[in-house]
């Protein structure tokens, strides 16, 4: 039997009652809120920017690291696993060249074989990012068991990523230029006839590229790119040494990074080898830094820790190397 339509009338003015009673109560209690958001906007949704002060803000540093091959860059990357502000490290092994890390013991990677697999491997770091950021310990373990290939219940405690690092920016490039030809690197044989790139895909892999490096770039997160290096020549038609990527994105790239390193090592007059981080430009290479009080050319043999003092905790030098 229907209820009488004098009822459902008189429900409903509860019902609306109970609401406007509720909107005026939340408006009470943040009128003051409501009042500074009307002023300053006429939106009702989330701002579209947000106003910060760069002093008060998470010092994460963002670095593209390059040198020859053999001379220690990946090795150089690992020892951030040794600072305890920058762990955990996650190595995204684009060069098959994880022995270097295999020896530490400490340091999980992924390995990548295509370049649409990079796409992934950022949602999921920006994805723990958030988990981590909000202390959301359910959804650590459940991705991490889940991208691991174990079950949840074998994670006690999820790993809590701090840096990344991807190595080689110069292989990933190469992945991106097979994926732009439609080549398979798994499946393609020895003798096939591969397609050779023109502009529309050396276009379309810049793009990539410098889309990909901002996305890590921003991750909150320590980011690393490694490089091999190349000969170049800059504006005045000198050749030096630049990070071994395709066209001006060797240039471009550089911008995007608040420090470029280059690595190099030598020998002394008694045949002991001796790492060098240029971090000033040269004649024959490319380098820069944005340390607020740094004021040298290089660090010599450095570790992570001697740039997450210079970067995070606004040293002039290393406390290792400080007289």
């Amino acid at each position: 039997m229907d209820e009488p339509k004098e009822t459902k009338v008189a429900d409903a003015n509860i019902s609306d009652e109970l609401e406007t009673s509720t909107v005026t109560a939340a408006k009470k209690v943040n009128k003051k809120e409501e009042v500074i958001q009307e002023k300053a906007s006429p939106q009702t949704k989330s701002p579209g920017f947000k106003i910060t002060f760069p002093h008060e803000e998470k010092k994460y540093i963002k670095m593209l690291i390059y040198g020859d091959f053999g001379t220690g860059k990946t090795h150089l990357c690992g020892t951030a696993q040794d600072v305890k502000e920058m762990q955990n490290v996650l190595n995204i092994d684009a060069e098959g060249g994880n022995k270097v890390l295999a020896n530490r013991g400490d340091i999980p990677s992924i390995r990548v074989k295509k370049f649409s697999e990079l796409s992934d491997i950022f949602e999921y770091l920006r994805a723990h990012c958030m988990f981590r950021d909000t202390n959301n310990v359910e959804m650590l373990k459940a991705s991490e068991a889940y991208f691991r290939g174990v079950d949840v219940k074998e994670i006690n405690k999820p790993r809590i990523y701090n840096t990344v690092m991807i190595d080689s920016i110069s292989e990933v490039a190469r992945y991106c230029m097979y994926d732009l030809l439609g080549i398979d690197t798994d499946t393609i044989k020895l003798d096939a006839q591969l397609a050779q790139p023109e502009y529309k895909e050396w276009n379309a892999l810049m793009e990539k590229i410098r889309l990909l490096i901002r996305k890590f770039r921003d991750l909150p997160m320590h980011t690393f790119f490694v490089a091999s290096r190349q000969w170049d020549k800059d504006e005045q038609n000198r050749q030096l040494f630049t990070p071994n990527v395709q066209g001006k994105l060797a240039n471009e790239i550089q911008g995007f990074m608040d420090h470029v390193g280059y690595y190099t090592l030598e020998k002394n007059e008694a045949n002991e080898v001796h790492r060098f981080l240029i971090l000033q430009p040269g004649k024959t290479y490319q380098a820069k830094n944005r340390f607020s009080k740094f004021t040298g050319v290089y660090i010599q043999d450095p570790i992570m820790n001697d740039i997450y003092e210079l970067e995070v905790l606004n040293k002039s030098v290393p406390s290792r190397m400080e007289q």
